[in-house]
């Protein structure tokens, strides 16, 4: 008895403590206004940075188009020299007005858009928008948009506890699993024909 307790003591010591892995939040949200109906859900980290909780995936449609990925945060200019642009930092914040001025940018088939919020006023910006913004806007400082860039919007996010929410893997494993019966059942028709 007093071996296998120090058998497995030193393999204890040898692995070392397990890991503890942060879980992931999801958050179910929606945008709307001025044409634009965005929801899905947001993936965040589950620890709090200066009262926010980084957005670390997203899945979702915009306009009936799917979401296609989350943009790294970072500066989206339009490209014209002395000219804004959005300085996403995909931050979500626990309780209303949900987002800052940098919000989250996310990808469509064919555009990008920010959500953010600014003097008191959530946004909905295309960034194809925002290239062609610069010509006519006469004096810019960056980073961070005039309030008329963008669509008003409202904004809304509900945290989902973590078991409402179908993990990657067990949605793939269904699909074969469909699949797999698919071919049974027309390998059984075939046999009987």
């Amino acid at each position: 008895m007093r071996g296998k307790l120090l058998g497995l003591m030193a393999a204890g010591l040898l692995t070392g403590p397990l890991a503890v892995h942060a879980a992931p939040l999801y958050w179910a949200f929606t945008s709307s206004g001025g044409g634009f109906h965005t929801s899905g859900l947001l993936t965040t980290n589950d620890v709090l940075t200066s009262g926010a909780y980084t957005i670390t995936g997203l899945h979702g449609t915009q306009n009936g188009s799917a979401i296609t990925g989350l943009k790294p945060a970072g500066f989206y200019g339009n490209g014209c020299s002395n000219c804004w642009g959005l300085s996403s930092d995909n931050l979500l914040f626990p309780t209303a007005p949900w987002l800052d001025g940098g919000g989250f940018t996310f990808t469509t088939a064919t555009n990008a858009f920010n959500i953010y919020y600014q003097g008191g006023i959530t946004y909905d910006v295309s960034l194809a928008a925002l290239q062609t913004a610069c010509p006519t806007v006469a004096s810019c400082s960056p980073p961070n948009p005039p309030p008329s860039l963008g669509t008003p919007v409202s904004f809304s996010a509900v945290e989902v506890p973590a078991s409402q929410v179908p993990e990657p893997a067990s949605l793939a494993l269904l699909g074969l699993g469909l699949a797999g019966l698919g071919v049974c059942g027309l390998t059984t028709k075939r046999r009987r024909g």
